[in-house]
């Protein structure tokens, strides 16, 4: 058992550091993707709300299977948030050196919780589902807490380097701005503090995903098992718990199998062990209490039910009035709200950072979901990034050709605010970084050449608009609300305006 416990920390630790890895790791368009990706994506696709949300029936037929075989194997090896807060757990009760004790009423509030989700999400309030969501928390922690951490302490050792070798590293730029900064703190000093002090109380009162395992592992082959010949009854293995699963001699459908409480019975009662799961059929002296129990749920459902509704009546009535443009394979703005929990995994993927995530910039309904910020970057035309990793199937997989064609928005040209037209200077900026030649410049016979749109070539990509120098831009892209197809040539990522090859030879 002892050997099984270190296999497991040595196995969940490689998992949390590859899962940092892989947000901390910005992708780079045609690059190969490492093995180390492919693992890491694997891991997150076994997250089990992403993967129902994206409909993903092979990874949840197989969490199920591995959670009805092994028991809640992934809330202790596969879980990064469930293997962070297992860290800060071990750290607070050796600081604190106070033991953990069974509550029987707290565990209940997380199937509260799950009811929620659950409306939620039919609601299409899936951001507010991702304030739930363990790895989406996890994601908000990693791409604006660690990640910028990590990025500054990387750039400070290079600087360093540079300055006494001579070489020359290049510094990882993976800034956020003060706000989301601050959120990430939010959600890190929130899931830190409860784990220092309760333990794995997020994990057995809070977490959604744990309320979808504990009913799951009730039909567990294989489990945590406690001998009743052998156990004294002396509490030590409940005191070592963190996740509030052993009471007196019997453990609970709580337990994660973080195997905290092997090395702590004299008496070798406990083991990991094969057992039919047998259904109680009899009624027991509790059964007041369920029944109470029962009421309460049917109560906090009601109440919570009207509340949820009310984010949704006010998104609905009172929408924002300047949409903001969403990710190529998102299929519409309503698609993606949907779908999308904010786990901020695209974010720290995208290449140029033009994915930013919003507060309430595409309405109340879409917070901490990411957005296309022009003002801070473009689209790459050939880069899929963010639709390679999403979990939650709010951004489809494409393949670059397919990509290129996707319109998500069209740009629109104001005359007036032109370098141009307003300095009598030339300046085509636009033109030239225009991806699929949406933009042209026209030949005066007198003045500077002046940018005109085809709009059927355009894909909102946001390049115009980002690199117009004018203030206020003279190009503006306005969002598709549903995506549609641009008039391009899938072959060639720049096609030939004209032919010059008889001028150029060579």
């Amino acid at each position: 058992m002892k050997k099984i416990k270190i296999i497991r920390i040595i196995l969940s630790i490689f998992i949390l550091s590859l899962t940092l890895l892989f947000f901390f790791h910005k992708n780079i368009p045609g690059s190969a993707i490492h093995f180390y990706e492919k693992a890491a994506q694997f891991i997150i696709n076994l997250q089990i709300l992403p993967a129902i949300l994206s409909m993903a029936f092979i990874y949840i037929i197989a969490i199920i299977c591995i959670t009805v075989i092994t028991g809640r194997v992934i809330c202790s090896v596969f879980c990064p948030l469930g293997i962070y807060n297992d860290l800060i757990s071990r750290l607070g009760s050796k600081i604190r050196k106070k033991n953990f004790h069974y509550v029987k009423k707290i565990n209940f509030l997380k199937y509260i919780i799950l009811f929620a989700v659950i409306i939620l999400s039919a609601l299409g309030l899936s951001a507010y589902t991702g304030l739930l969501e363990p790895f989406s928390i996890f994601g908000k922690i990693s791409a604006y807490f660690f990640v910028p951490i990590l990025s500054n302490v990387e750039n400070a050792f290079a600087t360093v380097i540079n300055k006494i070798s001579g070489y020359s590293i290049p510094h990882e730029d993976h800034s956020i701005d003060n706000l989301h900064f601050a959120i990430g703190f939010f959600f890190f000093a929130i899931i830190t503090g409860l784990a220092f002090f309760r333990g794995r109380i997020f994990c057995y009162a809070l977490c959604p995903s744990g309320a979808l395992f504990s009913l799951i592992s009730k039909f567990s082959l294989f489990n945590i098992r406690i001998n009743e010949k052998k156990c004294v009854s002396c509490g030590k293995c409940e005191s070592a718990c963190p996740s509030n699963a052993i009471n007196k001699n019997k453990i609970t459908s709580e337990c994660v199998l973080c195997l905290n409480c092997v090395g702590t019975c004299a008496q070798d009662a406990l083991n990991y062990s094969f057992q039919f799961p047998h259904i109680k059929t009899n009624k027991t002296s509790g059964e007041k209490t369920n029944a109470e129990g029962r009421k309460t749920f049917i109560k906090s459902a009601l109440i919570l039910t009207a509340g949820i509704l009310t984010p949704r009546i006010l998104a609905s009535s009172s929408a924002s009035k300047k949409i903001r443009a969403v990710p190529p394979g998102s299929v519409s703005i309503r698609n993606f709200k949907n779908s999308c929990t904010g786990c901020s995994l695209c974010v720290s993927k995208c290449p140029t950072g033009v994915l930013s995530p919003s507060l309430f910039e595409n309405g109340i309904d879409s917070i901490m979901q990411p957005f296309m910020n022009y003002q801070k970057a473009y689209c790459l035309f050939e880069c899929t990034s963010c639709s390679s990793v999403c979990p939650s199937g709010a951004i489809k997989k494409l393949q670059v050709k397919e990509k290129k064609s996707v319109k998500i928005g069209e740009a629109y040209f104001v005359p007036s605010k032109c370098i141009v037209k307003i300095k009598n200077r030339a300046c085509g900026a636009c033109a030239e970084i225009c991806p699929t030649h949406a933009i042209k410049m026209n030949s005066p016979l007198e003045g500077h050449p002046f940018p005109y749109l085809e709009a059927e070539l355009c894909i909102g990509c946001g390049a115009c608009e980002y690199t117009c120098p004018a203030k206020p831009k003279a190009f503006l892209v306005q969002p598709l609300e549903i995506h549609g197809k641009a008039k391009l040539s899938a072959e060639s990522s720049f096609p030939i305006e004209e032919d010059n090859s008889k001028e150029f030879p060579f």
